[in-house]
C-alpha cells in the first residue's frame, strides 16, 4: 500500500486513553493510518454502555480495534462485541480486531459474537501484560511493601508488552492481502516468568 493509501484508511481505536488502546493509536498513527481515537470522555466519544455514541464513531471507519472494558469474560461483554460489530459490518467497516484474554474460557462468547457478525474479524488473544504492574490493576501493591497475589511458585507466565499487542493490531489491520482475517491470535512474550 502506498502512503496516500493509509493517508484515507482510518481506524477507530476503542479504549484509546486506556493501556492498550493508547498504543494502538500511537502504533496506526506511526504506520500512517488515521487514527479515531475514542473514549468516553475524549474528543470521539464512544461508551460500551451507550450504544448512542456507536455509530458517530464507526462512520466511514475501515477498521476497528475494540477493547472492552473491565473483562472480555464479562457476562455482559457477548451481547455488546456481538451488537457493535454487526453495527460496525453495516457501516462499512471492513475488518475488527478484538482484544482478548489467553486461557479465559468465559472470553470465548465474545470472541464468537465477534466471529458471527462477519466481516474480516480477528480475535487477539493475549497473555498477562507486563504493564499490570506499572499502569493496571496491581500497581498500588508493587509500589507498596509487598505484592500479594494467589499463584503458586511454579506457575510461570509468558508476560506479554503491550506495545507488542499494539504492532500486532496495525499489521492485522493494514495488511494488504487480509491473511489475518477469521484468525485467532496468540500473544505471548517471549519466555515464561514466575509471578515473583
Amino acid at each position: 500500500m502506498t502512503q496516500s493509501e493509509h493517508e484515507t484508511r482510518t481506524v477507530l481505536v476503542t479504549g484509546a486513553t486506556g493501556r492498550t488502546g493508547s498504543r494502538v493509536a500511537a502504533a496506526a498513527r506511526a504506520a500512517g493510518l488515521t487514527v479515531r481515537a475514542a473514549s468516553r470522555s475524549g474528543a470521539v466519544p464512544f461508551d460500551w454502555a451507550d450504544p448512542g455514541t456507536w455509530d458517530a464513531a464507526l462512520a466511514g471507519a475501515d477498521g476497528a480495534y475494540l477493547a472492552y472494558p473491565s473483562d472480555i469474560g464479562a457476562p455482559d461483554a457477548e451481547a455488546a462485541v456481538g451488537t457493535l460489530a454487526r453495527r460496525a459490518m453495516e457501516l462499512g467497516v471492513r475488518r475488527t480486531v478484538l482484544l482478548s484474554a489467553r486461557g479465559e474460557d468465559q472470553a470465548r462468547p465474545a470472541e464468537e459474537a465477534l466471529a458471527a457478525a462477519g466481516g474480516d474479524w480477528t480475535v487477539l488473544r493475549c497473555a498477562w501484560f507486563h504493564q499490570n504492574f506499572s499502569e493496571g490493576p496491581l500497581r498500588e501493591q508493587v509500589s507498596g511493601p509487598e505484592l500479594v497475589f494467589a499463584a503458586p511458585p511454579e506457575l510461570r507466565e509468558p508476560f506479554l508488552d503491550v506495545r507488542d499487542i499494539a504492532d500486532v493490531t496495525v499489521a492485522v489491520l493494514d495488511a494488504p492481502d487480509g491473511r489475518y482475517a477469521g484468525r485467532t491470535l496468540d500473544l505471548t512474550g517471549p519466555e515464561l516468568l514466575t509471578w515473583g
